[in-house]
């Protein structure tokens, strides 16, 4: 329980993990968010194969659809074992896959996410993300259960600060130069939406 002048409120103290599931579809307008599955080799190689997103992710990008493949086996293996959940992100009329979105890591323990999200470039800064956040963390604090909800985002990654705090997370803390990428040291930034912040 969490007081607040002087009232008790009850917060999530543990995760409904039956909400990890291969089953669980979220929808925002025309957006789909359908569960990692092995025919979503296309777009997990696109979203990892292009320079321009895994730079803020800070690695490489990947060589070839195998590594992608790889991606997948490992998030539906995180699925199955309850600690972790992510979607590929759709155009619910056409079909057409243009990025990704989940929950990488889930401690079940501190009931805590961190969150990504990845979009194509051709499909950035139209407000897709924007329409989909709401859904996402209504998931996590409603459905999931979960206390808190944070993403790792290097300082540079203006939108995905942007995002972030539009969408009401804080700043909790700046990792100075902690990463080292492309022979150069990044500063993280970790940002923090709690339940109660909703």
């Amino acid at each position: 329980m969490l007081a607040q002048n002087g009232t008790c409120i009850v917060m999530n103290v543990q995760i409904d993990k039956d909400q990890i599931s291969e089953e669980v579809i979220l929808m925002a307008g025309k957006w789909l968010l359908t569960p990692y599955c092995e025919d979503d080799v296309d777009i997990i190689y696109l979203a990892n194969k292009d320079p321009s997103i895994t730079y803020f992710m800070g690695k490489e990008p990947i060589s070839g659809p195998n590594e992608a493949r790889l991606l997948i086996e490992g998030m539906i293996e995180k699925m199955r074992n309850k600690n972790g959940m992510a979607w590929v992100i759709s155009n619910s009329q056409t079909r057409q896959k243009i990025g990704h979105a989940g929950f990488w890591r889930i401690d079940d323990i501190n009931c805590r996410a961190e969150l990504g999200y990845a979009l194509l470039e051709e499909h950035q800064r139209k407000g897709i993300m924007t329409l989909l956040f709401p859904e996402i963390l209504d998931y996590a604090f409603n459905r999931l259960k979960l206390h808190s909800v944070f993403a790792n985002i290097s300082d540079d990654n203006e939108g995905s600060r942007k995002l972030l705090e539009r969408n009401g997370f804080k700043l909790e803390a700046r990792f100075r130069e902690n990463h080292k990428f492309k022979g150069k040291y990044i500063d993280s930034l970790i940002y923090t939406k709690l339940e109660s912040d909703s």
